[in-house]
């Protein structure tokens, strides 16, 4: 019989998924991060609104950028696409699973406010890269007046709402299911990282 020679199968290198320690941005600097974000025009991108909102609910900046008018019912948000920088909205999570949580009243507000002044059916229908770009520079500023301590990105804002939700007492259970990840990764990656209490008189 005729002999095939197996071809080699050549492996593109993985990108290093390890998980980043979380960098928990103060409230102080949330203050002036999301003023500097400000621009009153409703005809520019409300940047500052697509943060505050990411810090309300601890969502990905890609799941941000992704939702849509009938994500939004009775006050729940139904997280299941995220917009990518190369493939465009990909109807899934990062982790595959969807997942639904509830809306303060600071996030809601931020609901009306953009669909109020917006056509398209997507809550924030800007381009990822201009908010990130536009992002870095305020953090920047505020890094280089000596304000900050780091430059700080916007996938921080996640960052600091799980760490404030654990703060606030609630479950490491009940946060891994709002963030959309593993109880085992948000005990051992945030609960270190919140402020440290007291030690009670016994």
């Amino acid at each position: 019989g005729v002999q095939t020679c197996a071809l080699p199968i050549f492996r593109f290198p993985k990108h290093n998924t390890s998980f980043e320690e979380p960098i928990v941005i103060p409230p102080h600097i949330l203050t002036l991060l999301f003023a500097s974000l400000e621009r009153r025009n409703v005809r520019l991108p409300r940047f500052d609104l697509l943060a505050q909102f990411m810090l309300q609910t601890g969502m990905r900046t890609g799941e941000a950028f992704a939702i849509r008018k009938q994500d939004i019912k009775d006050g729940r948000l139904k997280i299941h696409a995220t917009l990518t920088f190369n493939y465009g909205i990909k109807e899934s999570t990062k982790t595959n699973k969807p997942r639904s949580i509830p809306l303060n009243a600071q996030a809601l507000e931020i609901v009306d406010t953009m669909f109020e002044h917006n056509c398209s059916d997507f809550m924030f229908p800007y381009n990822r890269n201009t908010f990130a770009s536009f992002f870095r520079r305020r953090a920047l500023r505020l890094a280089e007046s000596g304000i900050a301590e780091h430059i700080y990105r916007p996938y921080d804002l996640r960052h600091t709402a799980i760490t404030r939700w654990l703060e606030s007492g609630m479950s490491v259970a009940q946060a891994a299911r709002f963030a959309g990840n593993s109880a085992e990764v948000i005990f051992k990656h945030y609960a270190g990282v919140t402020t440290e209490a007291e030690m009670p008189l016994l």
